[in-house]
């Protein structure tokens, strides 16, 4: 019985020191690479006016995935910018609405 626990400490201990080596290297790979570790998320970019009323009527009949093709065919934005400006004009269109019914409601 004790050599079981003797084998099972040296196992976790060298399981250990695998787990922390690949976290290091990763980190050094990051570094090396001048890719900052805590990178900021880049802004959305912004639409043409026609495109945001466009894109808010689509949201606003729950077809998100039909306006960031939408946005994607009229632009030639990636997928994930496409899905960054269709979420900017969400959250903004949110923001706006609660302040619409705040102003209404007092």
């Amino acid at each position: 019985m004790g050599e079981f626990y003797r084998y099972g400490a040296i196992y976790l201990i060298v399981g250990l020191t695998v787990v922390v080596v690949a976290v290091l290297g990763i980190i050094f790979a990051r570094r090396s690479s001048g890719q900052p570790l805590d990178r900021a998320p880049t802004p959305a970019p912004s639409l043409a006016p026609q495109l945001q009323g466009e894109v808010r009527t689509m949201l606003a009949r729950n077809a998100k995935i039909e306006a960031i093709k939408h946005v994607r065919a009229a632009t030639g934005l990636g997928l994930k910018d496409a899905k960054d400006a269709v979420e900017a004009i969400e959250q903004k269109s949110t923001v706006e609405t609660a302040a619409l019914v705040a102003t209404i409601v007092s």
